[in-house]
């Protein structure tokens, strides 16, 4: 995991999950780059203009795979031709869809939940990602995730280890304020 949140394959995947019509796209990168800049990775945090390029482009991307998949080599050519190439981010390792997961929940809660909680049971996270009992390893990476998305877990309001709760209880996710 970088030091930032964003980068615009992440925001692509949220937007794609929510099936966003154009006008609700435009609306949702103007908010994130003006509320949330500096979660963006670098490149984009001064650069609003390739932010919601690099962004639609993986949004067009993750629309019509099948399309992009077949042009991509082409498409490489004739951007070395030009002197430019397409970065590609690596999402392969082994906890990417996790990652993805409090990536998505903090732009809910950020965007789209009026409440500013979400609540799921530890068995249910763990499960959706076909984990059936808490490893330490796991656990040391949702408790990294937590961190660097600036999520709190809570319990009945308070503060709460995530270490300490059992499978079947409650968390409620928080975004930390700043």
């Amino acid at each position: 995991m970088s030091s930032s949140i964003y980068d615009a394959l992440s925001i692509a995947y949220y937007i794609d999950s929510q099936d966003m019509g154009a006008r609700q796209q435009a609306a949702f990168l103007q908010r994130v780059y003006q509320e949330e800049r500096e979660c963006l990775i670098e490149p984009y945090r001064n650069n609003q203009r390739q932010f919601i390029l690099d962004v639609s482009y993986w949004v067009d991307y993750l629309i019509d795979k099948v399309t992009f998949d077949k042009e991509y080599p082409a498409i490489q050519k004739d951007l070395q031709q030009l002197g430019m190439s397409l970065q590609v981010f690596d999402y392969e390792d082994e906890y990417a869809d996790i990652d993805f997961y409090f990536m998505q929940l903090r732009l809910r809660i950020r965007y789209e939940l009026t409440q500013g909680y979400t609540r799921i049971k530890l068995r249910t996270l763990l499960r959706h990602y076909g984990y059936k009992r808490r490893s330490q390893k796991i656990m040391l990476h949702i408790s990294k995730c937590l961190n660097h998305f600036h999520l709190l877990p809570t319990q009945k309001g308070l503060i709460c280890d995530i270490w300490d709760l059992s499978l079947d209880e409650m968390i409620t996710f928080k975004i930390e304020p700043t």
